[in-house]
């Protein structure tokens, strides 16, 4: 538990050296934080939502024979 810790504190040291953190003051730290994680909280999100039925569509895609389909098996 404990490298864990270190891991995550090392992480976390890395985010505060990309986004400058020792140079803002709090307000604009949490304006950085909320607008950062909101980000990845959104793109996380529309994965789970749209990617298994992209995934699917492209399976569908490689998966068909059919005359209609952009792929054709090669002969």
């Amino acid at each position: 538990m404990d490298t864990f810790k270190k891991i995550l504190a090392g992480v976390y040291l890395q985010y505060e050296i990309i986004f400058c953190m020792g140079y803002l003051e709090p307000w604009e730290r949490r304006l950085i934080n909320t607008i950062v994680f909101c980000s990845i909280f959104l793109m996380i999100f529309s994965a789970y939502v749209f990617l298994p039925d992209y995934l699917s569509n492209l399976m569908e895609l490689f998966k068909s024979h059919d005359s209609n389909s952009g792929f054709q098996p090669m002969s």
